[in-house]
């Protein structure tokens, strides 16, 4: 019972039957009514005092439920929550989304993004920063957690390979190869760091369970001091338990609504693997052995039933004592972790590029998509081809499936299997970063280029019908909220008129008039705060131009729709990225736009364009391309950069690179401009590749800055 409850109850003893306050008060008295301040007035009195603190602790209550409610971040842990059900109690909707907005780290986005109760999504790179993004694709901050590391066997840098945790007091939780677990505020800066080993073969990562504790495992240590195994973490960030591994843990640990902790281990040397369950102080339970290890983490059913798939290609149902239920084999590995329906099954995709939907009491197949139709068979010889799919599906409460292949397609699905669309990446990268579902159904994951993308339905392509019924959706939301405050605003203010209509009958004494008018003034700072803090942020209130967003800005007369037709400049905005959030400077790479061939006899010369929307009758850059030597190709690079600001000038400086096959980035000039507002700038540069070793073009160290020229 709250205080206030309590303090209510306690004022209304005298009224219990048989109290010495009824044996006071005869019928003559309650007839003849008292005069102010007298015994008969006493029992209207407390009667008023009694409704007043009613209707203000049920108020509260209830204005506390909603609120609270509202404040669940919509996606704060891989897998959406600490059981990885990925199942998201949003709607996303069964229209096409499109590219809302794109941001280019300067390495790949393996990590899988979380996102806050504000809307901020929360996500990290191999480039070693760990971003947070406004819900418009402005970078809200970024900061360096670690240099990358590089892993000969696979060519490559590593940094932040796991998902972000998001506690419930808004701290983000996230481990990287500094080989600790971070611990950030939601404005960036550090609060503590915990010793984590790190590998780039180990798919660790942060839990929360439901009293605060972190799980997480470390990797193997292998020429390092220190013990491999499970973590249980304060939010303070001290030590509470740790369950020792030698092998290692390979997993996000998953957590059962009785505090069973989940992991997986792998012993790469042998490619052996198993599940292991603990208790909530770090006893082991059982320990369940696998042919081959785990990649991606477990999934717990509403039956505590544990469902996960392993690199050997079986996906596995164990009962909450650790025995097999059943075991289902695809046709390749599975790094994915499966998706939980409330429909009795669950879906998971596999290296083999099938999306399979299984029952989960049987085991047994309903349905798979295969993803490799259409496509080259050579794809699939070698590698990425042979991990097809490997990013977890998240499932909305419309019953939508969203999951990707490692080539350059998203593909959402009904719980029946049928196709409802597919985005080719514009960026032509796979995916390994799993997506996330925002409360407005909008989609955030990564690619391997080193883009992170928003895709949603656009605003401003929406009919006024659409529009409408949008608005009303929003208008909808908080109504509950609007309803209970007006009820109570109501009945405050009929309280007030009737409790001085019995003041001026002398019915009531001037200090119960004025304790009924506080708690009316009390109902009314709690009616306003709330639709100060709840509400009105969730309207859009905004009416100057220049603060609105391209996703965000509504087309608003018909000379407006038909100046945007004519310009077409919503193709540039759909595909280029913002760089900078002090001036709208935006950048579209083309990567290629011309390539000489190799070998003797290889062409004639060939005329390339690429052009920046606005321009009608020019192109910002020409390229013939011509015969190279026998074992080269001449690489012609170009991107656009443009000014959207309308009032800012900007002054851009990049540096245009070529990274070859062989991962090595080469910096091919330094490039410098300065661009009045609404206007842009070709950059064009070439490089001379080996045959057996050709790359992409890109960008680094890009900055931006408001200038008066």
């Amino acid at each position: 019972m709250s205080a206030i409850a309590r303090r209510a109850t306690a004022g209304n003893r005298p009224f219990r039957s048989g109290s010495r306050l009824h044996s006071r008060v005869s019928v003559g008295q309650a007839r003849r009514g008292g005069r102010k301040g007298g015994k008969e007035g006493t029992v209207t009195q407390k009667t008023w005092l009694y409704v007043i603190s009613v209707l203000i602790v049920v108020w509260t209550f209830s204005a506390s439920s909603t609120l609270a409610q509202t404040a669940d971040p919509p996606w704060p842990l891989f897998g959406h929550d600490a059981k990885h059900t990925n199942s998201s109690p949003y709607e996303i909707g069964k229209g096409k989304k499109e590219l809302l907005w794109s941001y280019k780290a300067e390495s790949a986005i393996e990590s899988s993004p979380v996102i806050g109760a504000d809307g901020t999504i929360y996500v990290g790179s191999h480039d070693g920063f760990f971003y947070a993004f406004n819900k418009d694709g402005s970078v809200k901050w970024k900061v360096k957690l670690t240099e990358p590391s590089y892993d000969a066997r696979w060519n490559t840098s590593k940094a932040i390979m796991a998902s972000p945790a998001i506690a419930k007091d808004g701290t983000i939780y996230i481990n990287t190869a500094s080989d600790y677990l971070h611990a950030l505020n939601p404005d960036g800066t550090e609060k503590w760091r915990f010793p984590i080993n790190w590998d780039n073969d180990f798919w660790n990562g942060p839990n929360i369970g439901p009293d605060g504790t972190i799980y997480i495992g470390t990797a193997r240590f292998e020429g390092k001091s220190g013990e491999s195994g499970l973590y249980a973490i304060n939010p303070d960030g001290t030590k509470k338990w740790f369950s020792p591994e030698p092998s290692g843990i390979s997993i996000v640990p998953s957590i059962a609504d009785d505090g069973t902790v989940i992991s997986g281990a792998a012993n790469p040397t042998d490619n052996k693997g198993k599940i292991i369950a603990l208790t909530s102080d770090g006893k082991k339970k059982w320990e369940f052995m696998l042919e081959q290890w785990l990649e991606g983490p477990a999934a717990i059913g509403p039956d505590n039933t544990i469902f996960t798939g392993s690199k050997e290609g079986y996906v596995y149902a164990i009962n909450s004592d650790g025995t097999e239920k059943w075991r289902f084999k695809t046709g390749s590995g599975i790094s994915a972790m499966p998706t939980i329906g409330s429909d009795g099954n669950i879906y998971i995709g596999s290296w083999d590029g099938n999306f399979y939907a299984l029952d989960q009491k049987t085991g047994k197949e309903k349905w798979h998509f295969d993803v490799k139709v259409g496509k080259d068979p050579k794809l699939f010889e070698g590698y990425p081809g042979k991990e097809t799919i490997i990013t977890s599906a998240p499932l909305s409460k419309d019953g939508i499936l969203i999951f990707a292949d490692v080539f350059d397609t998203l593909y959402a699905l009904d719980t029946t299997g049928k196709e409802l669309w597919r985005w080719k990446n514009v960026n032509g990268a796979g995916f390994a970063s799993s997506p996330a579902v925002a409360q407005d159904g909008t989609i955030y994951l990564g690619d391997e280029g080193g883009y992170f993308y928003a895709l949603g339905e656009k605003k401003e392509a929406k009919s006024q019908t659409d529009a409408s019924v949008e608005q009303q959706d929003k208008n909808a939301k908080p109504s509950s909220i609007i309803i209970l405050s007006l009820a109570v605003i109501v009945l405050a203010l009929v309280s007030v008129v009737a409790a001085y209509a019995f003041y001026r009958k002398n019915r009531l004494s001037k200090k119960t008039l004025l304790t009924i008018l506080f708690g009316v003034l009390a109902v009314a700072l709690v009616c306003g705060a709330i639709v100060v803090f709840f509400i009105l942020p969730k309207k859009d209130l905004k009416t100057d131009d220049s603060q609105s967003t391209p996703t965000e800005k509504v087309e608003t007369s018909q000379t407006q729709k038909t100046e945007t037709a004519k310009d077409d400049d919503s193709d540039f905005i759909k595909n280029a990225t913002r760089v900078s959030d002090s001036v709208d400077v935006r950048i579209r790479e083309f990567g290629e736009t011309g390539r000489s061939c190799a070998g003797k006899g290889c062409g004639s010369l060939k005329d390339t364009c690429v052009r920046w929307n606005k321009t009608k009758d020019q192109c910002y850059e020409m390229v013939k391309t011509s015969p190279a030597t026998s074992d080269k190709y001449k690489i012609y690079c170009n991107m656009v950069v443009v000014n959207q600001d309308k009032a800012k000038a900007a002054a851009v400086s990049l540096n245009l690179n070529y990274t070859t096959a062989d991962g090595i980035k080469h910096l091919v000039k330094k490039e410098s401009l300065t661009l009045k507002p609404q206007t842009g700038d070709s950059l064009g540069w070439v490089y001379d590749a080996a045959a057996d070793n050709i790359g992409t073009c890109g960008y680094s160290d890009i900055s931006v800055t408001e200038t008066n020229n």
